[in-house]
């Protein structure tokens, strides 16, 4: 009975909480100053994100999506090379929180790069994400494996996700994106990846 009472616990625990927005800018071009995007869809977790170009070259966006609690960010997107076709290399970075019972909040950054060549747009993406959780401390007995396949009972923990996509775009505004981003705990021995697909519409 003991042992069933804290199993169930700790499995409430973790899916009360929630890591970074899977969801990420889907090519490194900007939209363009007073310009407008949205970009919805599954990453694998429901979300919508709307976007607006400050300048030409940079775009602040904030989105919202539903993990284990509703993630609510505030990022920005930018570009140091923006080509309408062609190559271009840009920044982005969120800053996160998420209603849920562990508070879950932190931040994440890193490159994109995309290519466009008429209506094909291949991109990939890759993030540095640093969690912070509030939790109780817990006993080393209790630091099971319950999600992802590795260990993540520590307060606070640090991922890398990378993500490869190819927009379809059906005119300069409208786009169908399908993705997929791998998921690996960082300093975590003997962790595993993981896989995550994802899709959405983009307009713009």
């Amino acid at each position: 009975m003991k042992n069933t009472l804290l199993l169930s616990i700790l499995v409430f625990s973790i899916v009360s909480c929630s890591f970074a927005p899977f969801n990420s800018a889907k090519t490194a071009r900007s939209l363009g100053k007073d310009k407008w995007g949205v970009d919805a869809g599954l990453s694998a977790a429901p979300y919508i994100s709307i976007s607006q170009g400050m300048s030409e070259n940079f775009d602040l966006w904030a989105s919202g999506e539903l993990q284990f609690g509703t993630v609510l960010a505030l990022g920005g997107k930018y570009a140091f090379r923006n080509n309408i076709d062609g190559l271009s290399i840009a920044g982005e970075g969120a800053l996160f929180y998420a209603f849920d019972a562990a508070n879950s909040r932190g931040y994440y950054l890193g490159p994109i790069i995309s290519y466009k060549a008429g209506w094909f747009e291949p991109y990939i993406s890759a993030r540095y994400n640093w969690v912070k959780w509030d939790f109780a401390e817990l006993t080393s007995e209790e630091q099971d494996d319950i999600f992802f396949d590795f260990f993540v009972f520590e307060q606070d923990f640090d991922y890398f996700q990378g993500t490869v996509g190819f927009n379809f775009w059906f005119n300069e505004n409208v786009a169908l994106n399908i993705n997929g981003k791998y998921l690996k705990l960082i300093g975590v021995d003997g962790s595993e990846a993981e896989w995550m697909p994802g899709i959405s519409l983009i307009f713009r």
